[in-house]
């Protein structure tokens, strides 16, 4: 049997987490943007939100650190 580290042990945390917030979030909503209207369950929507959140904060620390290693 395989060692269980409080890594392993935090990723299955997560992703059980994951999954149960996935199966209680099914439920379909409208976004409107602009002239747009789509329906997507709420899930996929959180998701696709917390990704453009890392992309935007990875964009900023990449131009950040560009800009310090500029000036060095």
């Amino acid at each position: 049997m395989q060692n269980l580290t409080f890594k392993s042990i935090l990723s299955w945390a997560l992703i059980a987490l994951s999954i149960i917030f996935i199966l209680q979030n099914l439920v379909t909503v409208e976004v409107k943007f602009l002239m747009w209207s789509l329906s997507v369950p709420r899930a996929v929507l959180v998701a696709v939100m917390i990704g453009v959140g890392f992309v935007i904060g990875w964009f900023f620390s990449q131009h950040h650190h560009q800009k310090d290693t500029e000036s060095s």
